[in-house]
């Protein structure tokens, strides 16, 4: 399984989903939106985790990423 985990924050981990993801033996890639605005494409995984964070749609100027 491969599971892709969305993050938008740094301070907005998996938690529990991680242990879950391990022990089915998946592969993870995070990709965090804070660092960077490529998206992986999502036909390459089995799983997508999307994580939260304090931003809402009406943020766009401080997180141009939301309108992707």
């Amino acid at each position: 399984m491969h599971a892709i985990i969305l993050q938008h924050v740094p301070f907005e981990g998996p938690g529990s989903i991680i242990s879950w993801l391990e022990r089915r033996g998946a592969t993870i890639h995070y990709c965090r939106l804070y660092e960077a605005t490529v998206f992986p494409d999502p036909a390459t995984a089995d799983l997508l985790v999307i994580m939260g964070g304090p931003m809402s749609v009406n943020d766009q100027d401080h997180y141009p990423w939301l309108e992707q």
